[in-house]
């Protein structure tokens, strides 16, 4: 994994983020997508609002999303 990591930074297919929210990394993507899919209407406080924002616009991850 060592070579193939260093093989995709070399390579520019990866980059190390600059910038971010740490407070983001604290969120539990399998449980918002579950939550999602119950139809929890909880799941809107586990995101950002923006991202929350953009799963509704496009409706996302909805079982009866169409």
């Amino acid at each position: 994994m060592r070579y193939l990591y260093r093989f995709l930074l070399e390579n520019r297919y990866i980059e190390g983020l600059e910038n971010y929210d740490p407070s983001i990394l604290r969120i539990d993507t399998r449980d918002v997508l579950a939550r999602l899919q119950r139809g929890d209407a909880g799941w809107e406080s586990a995101v950002p609002e923006r991202v929350a924002a953009i799963i509704e616009e496009r409706r996302l991850f909805l079982e009866h999303a169409t």
